[in-house]
């Protein structure tokens, strides 16, 4: 069904999954030892100047320097694994739960490129196209929306199903990426699939993913891997950098060193003060999709899951508590990976920013 499933078979051999995001490349090496998954290497790299731009900024970098940051940052860890697997932002691609007709699997495969033209306006041969059914203990009988939308559609014998549309521009210019940087990419998954395959050994069900970047907060609940309700919002770990060189009066580059050395433990109130005020228009968001999703599904969300590189910022998962309305915490998915205790600590701390990349690893070792 698509370029989302190639997969790696053998089992033997070292792979990395590579997130490249819009101002950090992330990349994590393991290997399968034992039926067990072992991380190897892992490491990330600011992009600001590969656009001469200030470190922490979010960039739209060419195919050559995408491939430059992606062998400097190889290379500074040591990675030696060739077969890979790369996300695609959230931005990049169409995501929709629909109702289909309840036909035979063979059938259904005919059908879902002319369903897929009712939502999205893009021609169909410019697009890569994946899907799976959805089992009918996620959603009501009753009605199915989109996951972006409000749509109703009451339809008796419908079968559900998850569609990921991704333009193939975008395919191909990972595809160049890879190339032209000696790795073997097996495939290009959604960074929203990637992140709860890293964190699906919390077994909750539905979850409220928040993905802090640099320059946008994207919240997802999430049950079985589908995405049932989502959102985005202008603000994101760049607005906090900017907040704290405008009251210190210090550079950006400044400014993103301090936001992660000492986050809410500035001393400064009035820029606590304000970086406050940021975080609480996220949290504020977050109980809106929370609110949301609970009317339409009347199903509970239990918990809020913080992941990426902004929500590593010291103080932020503790603030969060006094503010959103279910249990929250930062992701831990390097816990899914056998590594040494003495760095299970530091793991924990920076472990968010990397959930996509290891998710991707999981992948290729049909973990």
């Amino acid at each position: 069904m698509g370029f989302f499933t190639k997969i790696l078979k053998s089992k033997s051999k070292s792979v990395i999954g590579i997130d490249m995001g819009s101002s950090v490349l992330k990349i994590v090496q393991v290997k399968k030892v034992k039926g067990s998954a072992v991380l190897e290497t892992y490491g990330a790299l600011k992009l600001g100047s590969y656009a001469k731009k200030e470190l922490g900024r979010s960039v739209n970098l060419t195919k050559d320097a995408s491939v430059r940051a992606l062998n400097v940052l190889r290379e500074a860890i040591n990675s030696d694994a060739s077969i890979a697997g790369f996300s695609i932002p959230f931005r990049s691609s169409f995501i929709y739960l629909i109702d289909v007709p309840a036909v035979s699997d063979q059938k259904l495969a005919q059908i879902i490129p002319f369903e897929v033209r009712k939502y999205i306006s893009i021609p169909i041969e410019e697009i890569s196209l994946d899907w799976s059914v959805v089992s009918d203990v996620i959603v009501d009988d009753q009605s199915t929306s989109s996951g972006y939308g409000d749509t109703e559609l009451e339809k008796p014998n419908k079968r559900k199903v998850l569609f990921v549309a991704t333009h193939n521009k975008e395919i191909k210019k990972y595809k160049e990426i890879a190339k032209e940087s000696k790795v073997d990419t097996k495939f290009f998954e959604s960074e929203t699939s990637s992140t709860w395959r890293s964190i699906t050994s919390v077994n909750r069900t539905p979850v409220l993913i928040v993905d802090i970047g640099a320059n946008s907060t994207k919240f997802y609940v999430m049950e079985h891997g589908v995405i049932l309700r989502s959102l985005t919002i202008k603000q994101g770990g760049e607005t906090v950098t900017e907040i704290i060189a405008y009251e210190k009066n210090i550079s950006f580059e400044k400014a993103e060193q301090m936001k992660m050395e000492l986050g809410l433990g500035i001393e400064s109130d009035e820029t606590v003060k304000a970086i406050k005020n940021v975080l609480i228009e996220i949290f504020t968001e977050a109980n809106y999709v929370i609110s949301n999703f609970e009317t339409k599904y009347k199903k509970t969300i239990s918990n809020t899951i913080f992941t990426g590189g902004g929500s590593t910022m010291k103080g932020l998962v503790s603030m969060s508590r006094e503010y959103i309305r279910t249990q929250t915490e930062l992701a831990d998915p390097f816990s899914s990976l056998k590594h040494p205790l003495a760095m299970s600590s530091s793991l924990r701390e920076s472990g968010a920013e990397f959930t996509v990349a290891i998710g991707i690893a999981l992948r290729l070792l049909e973990y």
